[in-house]
C-alpha cells in the first residue's frame, strides 16, 4: 500500500496523472482491505490527484478553445482577403464591415463560452464519493441501527458507536459493493451493515440539479 501510495505521489509531482490516479486507487484499495489507519490520508490523496487532472485538462481545453478562435479568425481574414480582391474599390467598404461584424460575432461566441466556463465548471467536494471518487447519482447516509428497545442498554456502547459516524454519504453502489467484502465503514472501522444505510434524498436532488446544469461533470 505505501508502494503505491509513494508512486502515486512521485507520478504526481510528474505531472502523470492519469497513472498517478490509477496507482493511488490501488493504495487505496489495498488500504481499505486490510483496515489500515492511513485510508483518509490516501483518499485525499486520490481526491488531489483528480483534482489537478482536471484543472490540466482544463488549462487544455482552454487553450485549445484559444488556438481554435485564433485559427478561425485567420480564416475570415483570408476569406475577407479573397472578397476585396474580387470586388471594386466602391463595394470594399461593405466588405469590409461585413466580415468585420462576422468576427466581432466570433469573438462574442467565444468571449460567452468562456465567461461560462470559468464560472460552471467546477465540481463541488459535496458531489464526490469518497469509495470511487464520481459524482454521486444515488448517495446514501450512514445512520444507526433500529435497535429494539429491549435490548437498547445492553447494546448501549454499540449505540453511541453508531451515532459518531451519522451524517457520512456515499454512492450506493460503491458502499454496496464494498460491504459485500467488508461489513465496516470505509473511513473508521466501525460495523455497517446495508440496513443501517438511508436514502440521502436531499443530496440526491443537490447532484440531480448540479448534472443537469452542468452535464459535462459526469466524465470528472
Amino acid at each position: 500500500m505505501k508502494a503505491f501510495y509513494y508512486l502515486a505521489q512521485a507520478q504526481e509531482h510528474l505531472e502523470d496523472y492519469d497513472t498517478a490516479i490509477t496507482n493511488a486507487k490501488k493504495a487505496h484499495e489495498l488500504c481499505s482491505k486490510t483496515g489500515d489507519k492511513s485510508l483518509s490520508a490516501v483518499t485525499a490523496l486520490v481526491l488531489e490527484i483528480k483534482k489537478k487532472r482536471w484543472d490540466a485538462q482544463e488549462k487544455r481545453r482552454i487553450r485549445d478553445g484559444a488556438e481554435l478562435e485564433l485559427e478561425t479568425l485567420e480564416l475570415i481574414a483570408r476569406e475577407r482577403d479573397r472578397m476585396l480582391r474580387s470586388v471594386g474599390d466602391d463595394e470594399k467598404r461593405d466588405v469590409e464591415e461585413e466580415w468585420q461584424r462576422k468576427a466581432d460575432m466570433i469573438r462574442n461566441v467565444f468571449e460567452r463560452a468562456r465567461a461560462v466556463d470559468q464560472k460552471e465548471r467546477k465540481v463541488p467536494d459535496w458531489a464526490i464519493d469518497d469509495i470511487g471518487f464520481n459524482i454521486m447519482v444515488d448517495p446514501v447516509i450512514v445512520g444507526g441501527s433500529n435497535l429494539p428497545f429491549a435490548l437498547f442498554w445492553q447494546n448501549l456502547a454499540n449505540f453511541f458507536a453508531l451515532q459518531t459516524r451519522r451524517g457520512k454519504s456515499y454512492e450506493r453502489s460503491s458502499i454496496m459493493e464494498h460491504l459485500r467484502h467488508h461489513q465496516t465503514d470505509p473511513l473508521t472501522r466501525e460495523p455497517l451493515y446495508p440496513s443501517d444505510l438511508i436514502p440521502n434524498l436531499s443530496l440526491k436532488q443537490a447532484c440531480d440539479e448540479f448534472l443537469e446544469e452542468n452535464g459535462w461533470a459526469v466524465d470528472w
